[in-house]
């Protein structure tokens, strides 16, 4: 069993100076088992993994201090969902799900408004933030601690889990240094899409579910023009209209070895599109370059709903303008 509790330092150079103020959020969950805390000495807090078993509860974690990753906690069940914070970026919020024996899920939440979400949304809730002690100082993560149960030490042998490769690995050498590709999640099997449009940037998104189940349909507007729609209507679509100058940072959501069952888009400004429903394996997509976007979705679709899903971030030109957007 894993259980956590946060400590939130007010600026990066508290740990220098312990007089200055900090924050803490008790611990949740049932607490037995081994203590553990993930403070290192190598800087502030800059990437987080997650692993989860399959449609169940967290089983480990693992923070990484400027360049140093530190130890795993927990266990680890196939690959773990990672988040790499850009340069200048940090976690102010941690929120999730947890019952007596287990953390069932958690949400990371970035100063630029991306998520990590891992697990499964069941139970109760909890949220951690920072206090606010001071207008003028800005608090950050700077460890988790708590404890975790040996039964999380044990191999996957003594259990049957399934898991999937679903961390994205970010191409920077194609096409131009600040595209990266997020390779697609799913079972794959279907038709082949991409959403990519000859009319600027994406400006709108819509998709469709089955009540209770799946992603059914997708459709991306580039500019003022809407795209092909992939995949299969049904009811109304789930529409997010994007304001000017703001554009999509983040996609997660569920999947599992049929169809893509819930997708998060984030964008910019920290709103967000949820549609489907939060079942089986966990997915985050991000850019590589802070300064990206969404470019396009692509994967496949069947007459039933879309099967797999993958994501394209670039820095992309504003077609009014001379310099990037």
């Amino acid at each position: 069993m894993i259980s956590f509790l946060i400590v939130a330092v007010l600026c990066t150079s508290c740990l220098a100076a312990p007089m200055m103020p900090y924050s803490y959020s008790p611990s949740v969950g049932g607490g037995s088992g081994t203590s553990f805390s993930t403070e290192g000495a190598n800087g502030p807090i800059t990437a987080i993994r997650v692993w989860e078993a399959s449609s169940a509860y967290i089983t480990g974690i693992q923070v990484r201090n400027g360049a140093i990753w530190g130890k795993v906690v927990g266990r680890v069940v196939g690959s773990a969902k990672e988040l790499i914070l850009f340069d200048g970026e940090t976690i102010i919020q941690v929120s999730g799900k947890y019952h007596s024996n287990y953390v069932y899920q958690i949400y990371f939440v970035t100063s630029r408004g991306r998520l990590l979400v891992v697990g499964q949304p069941v139970y109760n809730s909890f949220n951690f933030y920072p206090a606010d002690l001071k207008a003028d100082l800005k608090a950050e993560l700077i460890l988790l601690s708590g404890r975790f149960n040996t039964c999380c030490l044990r191999t996957s042998s003594h259990t049957r889990m399934i898991s999937f490769l679903i961390v994205a690995v970010l191409c920077t050498s194609c096409l131009a240094d600040s595209y990266s590709y997020s390779p697609s999640v799913g079972g794959g099997s279907g038709t082949s899409f991409s959403t990519e449009g000859g009319y600027g940037r994406i400006r709108a998104i819509r998709v469709w579910e089955a009540s209770s189940a799946y992603i059914t349909g997708i459709q991306v507007r580039n500019g003022a023009i809407w795209g092909q729609r992939f995949g299969r209507v049904v009811g109304s679509a789930k529409e997010l209209i994007l304001f000017d100058g703001e554009t999509i940072v983040q996609v997660s959501g569920k999947y599992h070895s049929n169809y893509v069952y819930q997708m998060y888009v984030v964008t910019s400004r920290g709103r967000f599109l949820v549609v489907g429903q939060p079942t089986a394996n966990s997915f985050n997509f991000y850019p590589a370059d802070p300064k990206a976007e969404l470019k396009l979705l692509s994967g496949r679709f069947t007459s039933a709903g879309i099967t797999s899903l993958g994501a394209h971030w670039d820095v992309i030109m504003d077609q009014n303008q001379t310099t990037y957007a």
